[in-house]
């Protein structure tokens, strides 16, 4: 499926338009899901989309900005190491990490 975003008063009446616009950016700016990642994968964090609580507590635990991330296990529930300490997210929240190549 392709998406093609030609003015902004377009993206404003596009009801996909915060779901695409987003995932576009990065794609343009070579960065990914932290989903994408296989077990035994490492990246570095561009940016954390969302503003939730658990989008919060992720940054608070050190997955932020420029942080190295290495991914320890897959599936329902991810498995991080994170500055030596291993964190546990959601398959959803890992969505949410985008990263660039380590």
């Amino acid at each position: 499926m392709r998406f093609i975003l030609k003015t902004n008063e377009m993206v404003a009446r596009n009801p996909l338009a915060p779901v695409v616009q987003p995932a576009v950016e990065a794609a343009l700016a070579g960065e990914f899901a932290m989903s994408a990642l296989r077990r035994g994968a490492r990246g570095r964090v561009v940016r954390v989309l969302g503003e939730t609580a658990e989008s919060a507590r992720l940054r608070a635990l050190g997955v932020c900005e420029g942080r190295l991330v290495e991914v320890l296990r897959t599936g329902d529930a991810w498995v991080l190491r994170v500055l030596g300490s291993r964190i546990g997210i959601s398959r959803e929240l890992a969505a949410s990490v985008l990263l660039t190549a380590a």
